[in-house]
């Protein structure tokens, strides 16, 4: 916020040497009023942003324009109504995209600064220098001070997840835990960690990395996938499959391969688009992965219908989470810092299982 401030009176401070507030202000909300032609031919409904507080100057410039001090409040009053409309947005916008926003932020910032341009045509000579240097030497003192500050605390807590995983054919357990390094101390010293991160599952995302260690045996029953009907129709694989879950989990997911070539899915008779979807749906998991993910998956399981593009055998995996760690997981969940919680899912058990189809 700082550094778009400082940027924008130096911009403005440069202009209002030459140009006065009458021209300033008509430049400042020409640009408006052509961002928001734009946008209502591009994207219509974010046009309001600028319409309505270019709208706003128009009819503060015919209602005040007639004295200095008129004029200066007509400079001020659109400013309001564009903070209005855009800071909850900002506001937002950091919430929801993390420090990747920063920079579109500031860019934003910049822009509703601009508003302000008009007031800098009456400042002296200090204030044009000495605002933006002002604002910069704010940032820097900022900067430094966050840079001195811990990164995380109770109320703005650091993502550590913890996963109990099966394989349910190997019968190996082992704790995966959801973090970015370096992994807290307590933790790596409660179970037998890696030094570095690693892809925890075969159908992990290239990216992801969590650090993992051996864990006592969970001693729980896997998910099954039973084929009920399998058949070749026109060159094409029809399966109808059972998905199940012996101990009880409401939430399964099914791994079909990309070679597989679906090429239609049905859940209990109903059609699941390929490569979307909702929660109950087919959605696109990684790379190479399409899967179909049941939150609702009754003691009897769930029959799937599914046509493939081939019709040779691939592997598979199924897998069912439930939202509870093992009592096992007891020292590794007490080693989480204080200043550290378990975002979306929570901490999680899961089994998984590698089936030929």
């Amino acid at each position: 916020w700082l550094l778009a401030a400082g940027v924008t009176l130096a911009l403005a401070g440069l202009m209002g040497r030459r140009v006065g507030l009458p021209g300033l202000w008509t430049g400042v909300w020409t640009c408006w009023s052509l961002l928001g032609l734009l946008l209502g031919i591009l994207l219509p409904g974010m046009s309001y942003l600028f319409i309505v507080p270019a709208l706003a100057a128009g009819i503060c410039g015919l209602a005040l324009g007639g004295s200095p001090a008129g004029r200066t409040l007509a400079a001020v009053l659109p400013t309001f109504v564009a903070a209005l409309l855009w800071f909850p947005i900002l506001g937002m916008f950091y919430d929801g995209l993390g420090l990747p926003a920063l920079l579109v932020i500031a860019a934003l910032l910049a822009l509703i600064f601009s508003t302000l341009t008009p007031l800098m045509s009456g400042a002296g000579r200090l204030p044009r220098l000495w605002l933006p240097l002002g604002a910069v030497a704010l940032a820097v003192v900022c900067l430094v001070w966050a840079r001195a500050s811990q990164p995380f605390s109770p109320t703005s807590p650091r993502d550590i997840g913890v996963i109990a995983h099966q394989d349910a054919l190997s019968g190996e357990s082992r704790w995966v835990v959801r973090s970015r390094p370096p992994l807290p101390p307590a933790m790596r010293q409660a179970a037998a960690f890696g030094k570095q991160p690693i892809a925890p599952f075969p159908w992990s995302p290239p990216a992801a990395r969590s650090f993992v260690a051996p864990a006592p045996p969970l001693n729980i029953p896997g998910p099954e996938l039973a084929v009920l009907a399998d058949s070749v129709v026109g060159g094409k694989r029809h399966l109808r499959l059972r998905l199940s879950s012996p101990r009880g989990a409401r939430v399964a997911t099914v791994l079909i391969p990309s070679e597989a070539q679906v090429e239609s899915i049905q859940v209990d008779g109903e059609p699941m688009p390929v490569g979307g979807g909702g929660k109950r749906g087919a959605r696109p998991a990684q790379r190479d992965w399409q899967s179909v993910i049941n939150h609702t998956v009754p003691p009897a399981g769930v029959v799937l219908d599914v046509v493939l593009g081939v019709t040779q055998p691939t592997d598979w995996y199924v897998i069912d989470r439930t939202f509870e760690l093992p009592p096992a997981a007891q020292a590794l969940v007490a080693a989480r810092p204080r200043t550290a919680v378990s975002l979306q899912d929570g901490d999680v058990t899961v089994v998984s299982r590698k089936v030929k189809v």
